[in-house]
């Protein structure tokens, strides 16, 4: 026998002969989806058999109140482990409901892992499918604005199918680096250059911008004038100077024009913390007068000036936290476009830098409570469109600090398993789709998997997560 409570939802598959009988303490519906008559009955305090319908039938059970169950041809035994994964799966709104061995995944990524980036009209633009076998589960995934189709329903059937419950959120941010953007990167002072300033919130669904930070003259400093930058936005306030967009999860970098001075200011030497220096059209200030652990280039950990300068991992955790009934918390890992887009001759630098990062967003996820599946994207095929010679290297290298984190930091920790690598089944031919000639992508191919490779996409990671062991 097994057991609904609050407003979980079961969908039962019965045999041809198969009886099932279905008892409430409060109140219950039972709606016909396949095989048997596509009508919805209301059990009020009381039990009914339903079935048999001389073929296979699927029908949907959905508690109202009290406390609903359910048993088929009438036992009473406890279900074991292969019955479970056969004859009961518990949805709710964005996947399978909590309760004992059900999972919350957070996906964490670029745009890929985000959604199709971009509406297309050509060939294999077909979309992901909207609902999933019928059980509700649509892009937009919150926090995700993106309808354009996920990975999330294909990979959601896989694991339900092996018996995984499981309650989905897409934190995936389009164009966004783990170097940069999730975890955070201290830097330092340069003449004539562009950095991104200190931002307030516009509202809703947006953290606002920490700013960039530097290491210089013994000190650190905090960029508190400086170019916007946005990641994420549910607000309903238009973005300022730029796309207009009042509703995103991708990065946006407003055209601006402020850019430090031709010489480095000489308040920077003596600057007490607090102190405002300007520079150009620059406004630095001081946030500590020594600086520690901190480092020019030192990619930022939890308790550093800058982490998470977007808010993208509080986000994460936020909306992770708020998966209630589940025995575990995961968070998905892939990415590697945007950090491949560095523009960096020195590898092992990249190398280092992106192992740091990947780290600091595991060390952190950890830290909460969760469990990190750490997968790599798709490389793009058209790399010339970053204007950037050394990019399919860099991309490979990319892989190897994955690896590095994996097989030496990682090895026999519990808590880190290797999630799908789309690399290294696609390899440098992944099936992307051409971007439109208005954009400012040009060529080919471009970044972006067609829709129609979301399902091989799902499979990779399956396959990835069931050789863990774990899953």
């Amino acid at each position: 026998m097994a057991t609904l409570d609050s407003t979980e939802r079961a969908k039962i598959a019965l045999a041809a002969g198969d009886t099932i009988r279905i008892s409430t303490t409060g109140q219950c519906t039972v709606q016909g989806l396949s095989g048997a008559p596509a009508t919805t009955t209301t059990l009020t305090s009381n039990s009914q058999d339903f079935g048999p319908y001389g073929v296979s039938a699927v029908l949907l059970v959905q508690n109202v109140s009290g406390r609903t169950d359910y048993s088929l041809n009438n036992a009473t035994y406890p279900l074991n482990s292969t019955e479970k994964r056969a004859f009961d799966s518990l949805v709710s709104a964005h996947g399978i409901a909590g309760g004992a061995g059900k999972r919350g995944v957070a996906q964490v990524g670029q745009s890929n892992e985000r959604s199709g980036a971009r509406n297309w009209a050509g060939p294999g633009s077909v979309a992901t499918d909207v609902t999933f076998d019928g059980l509700g589960l649509a892009d937009p995934i919150a926090p995700s604005v993106s309808a354009l189709g996920s990975v999330i329903p294909h990979l959601h059937a896989r694991l339900r199918n092996r018996g995984w419950s499981l309650q989905w959120r897409n934190c995936a941010v389009g164009g966004s680096s783990f170097i940069k953007q999730w975890a955070g990167q201290a830097t330092q002072w340069a003449a004539n250059a562009a950095f991104f300033g200190q931002r307030a919130s516009l509202g809703t669904g947006d953290a606002g911008d920490y700013g960039d930070v530097i290491v210089d003259s013994g000190r650190v400093f905090r960029c508190k004038v400086g170019r916007p930058r946005y990641a994420t936005n549910a607000s309903g306030v238009a973005i300022p100077s730029g796309s207009g967009a009042t509703n995103i999860d991708y990065i946006i970098t407003p055209t601006a024009t402020q850019v430090t001075g031709a010489t480095k200011p000489a308040a920077f030497a003596t600057a007490a913390v607090n102190d405002d220096i300007v520079d150009n059209t620059i406004t630095w200030t001081c946030v500590a007068t020594s600086v520690g652990s901190m480092a020019a280039f030192k990619v930022l950990r939890s308790g550093d000036f800058g982490f998470d300068p977007l808010g993208l991992l509080a986000r994460t955790k936020t909306n992770l936290d708020a998966i209630s009934g589940v025995s575990e918390r995961w968070v998905f890992m892939a990415n590697g476009q945007s950090d491949a887009q560095a523009s960096l001759a020195n590898q092992p630098t990249i190398r280092s830098w992106y192992k740091q990062a990947v780290e600091s967003m595991v060390d952190y996820f950890v830290a909460q409570g969760y469990r990190v599946a750490l997968g790599f994207t798709c490389f793009s095929p058209n790399y010339t469109v970053f204007a950037d010679p050394t990019y399919p290297d860099q991309f490979a290298t990319l892989q190897l600090a994955i690896n590095d984190a994996l097989t030496v930091t990682y090895a026999g920790n519990a808590s880190v398993i290797a999630g799908g690598d789309l690399y290294d089944y696609w390899g440098r031919t992944p099936p992307t789709y051409p971007e439109p000639p208005a954009t400012s992508i040009v060529g080919a191919n471009a970044p972006h998997l067609l829709a129609s490779a979301y399902p091989e996409y799902a499979q990779v990671w399956a396959d990835a997560l069931a050789a863990s062991g774990k899953w």
